[in-house]
């Protein structure tokens, strides 16, 4: 059970479902689709959710939260323009990412994506990541271990498995506030009908982060 000041900001939060759509005005889904199909559908997603350089929903996010930053006097708002971008593994968090950087040039330096701190976490469906593991580092990457670390980079967005930021973790800006100022997801988790952790981990994301926006997509 969260405590009282958990609750409270999770109660002082906003809900909102925003799906997005392919060119046919069809929602875009991904639960049920192949791993290859995925990949396109996350590509899909982010391209929609930044629009024409930054329009679309991710930018007008950044700026209303940098805009309460600004004109907030008790400061609960300051220095928490920043996205938590939830996803269901690795993988997609590197797909989301990626695409994000290749529409919205601008932003290419502060858009990060989560990875795992070692190989030994990973499955047999983890090959396209663990692949990705040999090559040279990648600047944009940031490790499991240092997630406490992003309030203090000139990260913006932050793209991460859900099941990666559970307890033990505290993102926290200069302040000593919650570092994100809003969390969107991107696909609807499914843990076990019979994982309770799961949704005790899941209240934990809100009660950490504080989000005032938390929107699903799929």
């Amino acid at each position: 059970m969260p405590k009282e000041g958990a609750r409270d900001a999770i109660a002082q939060s906003h809900f909102k479902f925003l799906p997005q759509f392919h060119q046919n005005k069809e929602p875009i889904r991904i639960s049920g689709m192949s791993e290859r199909r995925k990949m396109s559908l996350f590509q899909e997603i982010a391209r929609s959710l930044v629009g024409t350089n930054g329009t679309g929903h991710l930018g007008q996010e950044l700026r209303e939260l940098k805009h309460l930053g600004e004109n907030d006097l008790s400061n609960h708002w300051k220095d928490r323009a920043r996205l938590l971008l939830l996803v269901n593994s690795y993988d997609q968090a590197r797909w989301a990412a990626n695409e994000i950087r290749n529409c919205w040039s601008s932003m290419q330096d502060f858009v990060y994506h989560l990875v795992p701190d070692n190989i030994e976490t990973y499955t047999e469906d983890n090959f396209d990541e663990l692949a990705k593991f040999v090559k040279p580092p990648d600047k944009s990457a940031l490790n499991r271990a240092d997630i406490e670390t992003f309030g203090q980079t000139k990260g913006k967005i932050l793209v991460a498995p859900m099941n990666a930021i559970g307890r033990g973790f505290n993102i926290l800006n200069a302040n000593g506030k919650a570092a994100f100022g809003a969390i969107y997801f991107l696909t609807r988790p499914y843990p076990h009908p019979h994982d309770t952790q799961a949704g005790i981990e899941l209240g934990q994301i809100f009660s950490r982060v504080r989000c005032t926006i938390t929107k699903q997509f799929s």
